[in-house]
Parts: structure tokens; sequence; C-alpha cells
């Protein structure tokens, strides 16, 4: 749910509450490049720890391309939550998409129709996230049953 709080101060940037967590913890960088920082308080802590969940969800809709620059985010994506980076010439570093876009740019959360992060949903991305590593681990775990000191009926009996 704390996610849902990340996802308030990125859409709305203009809160009270969100211009005063840019002031104090990512004045110059976005709420997806900032740092945890030093001594953080509890609250910064767990937004800055939601960060993940709102990373495999979101992407950009660009529209003018003023938010969105064109070296230095992370604005294209691959299937499964990965971001791509755009190459860092330095030449372009400071380009925004919006000299090639007429539209407005806009977060959208990429898991439903409306573009809203739903609490729900941010929760499916975790478990299947988890499922994922399981089941990965589960079978590194089974490969190491065939090498178990034992007689072969024993292991067959283990993996039964």
């Amino acid at each position: 749910m704390i996610a849902k709080q990340g996802w308030r101060i990125m859409d709305n940037p203009n809160l009270l509450v969100s211009r005063v967590l840019k002031a104090r913890y990512f004045p110059n960088s976005s709420f997806f490049d900032a740092n945890l920082g030093y001594n953080p308080n509890y609250s910064w802590r767990n937004l800055w720890g939601s960060r993940d969940i709102l990373k495999r969800g979101c992407r950009w809709v660009v529209g003018d391309g003023s938010r969105v620059r064109v070296m230095g985010e992370l604005w294209l994506r691959r299937e499964e939550g990965k971001w791509l980076r755009s190459p860092q010439v330095e030449e372009v570093h400071n380009l925004y998409v919006n000299r090639i876009m007429v539209e407005e740019d806009k977060l959208i959360w990429d898991e439903n129709k409306e573009g809203r992060y739903v609490v729900r949903e941010g929760y499916r991305m975790l478990m299947k996230v988890k499922w994922r590593q399981d089941e990965r681990s589960a079978s590194r775990n089974w490969n190491g049953l065939w090498t178990v000191n034992a007689p072969p009926k024993a292991r067959h009996v283990l993996w039964r």
C-alpha cells in the first residue's frame, strides 16, 4: 500500500507532500533516481523502497516530451518490467523528447486500462516475481536431490 503513496508523488507533483519530499530527498532528480540519503525518516525509507514495484509496472506515455529526457531517463521498456537505457552521448545529454513530440507526457501504470496504480495489481506483480524466484530456487533444490549420498531407493522416495 505504500507504493500507492509513491504513485501519488509521481502522478501529482504539485501536491504539498510531493513538493516537500522532492525538496528534501530528491531536489535534482526524479523519484525513480532518488537516493535513500543519510539518516532518512521512516516514511521516506518506505516510500523509497516502493520504487521497485513502481519501476516494474510504470511506463511513460510520451506526449510533449517536456518531462522525459532522451539520454538520462529510463523511458523505453521491454517485457517483464525491464527498462532500456538510451545511449549516453554527451552532446545531447539535456535533450528532451519534447523536441520531437506534441502531446503531454504522462506516467501510467502499465498493468491496467486506466493507467492508474492499484494496490491489488501491485500485489499481484510482487507475487508473480516471488513465484518466479521460488520456482527457480525449487528447481535448484531438486537438482541437488540427486547428488545426495544415499542409496538410489532412498533418493527415489525423497523425489516422490
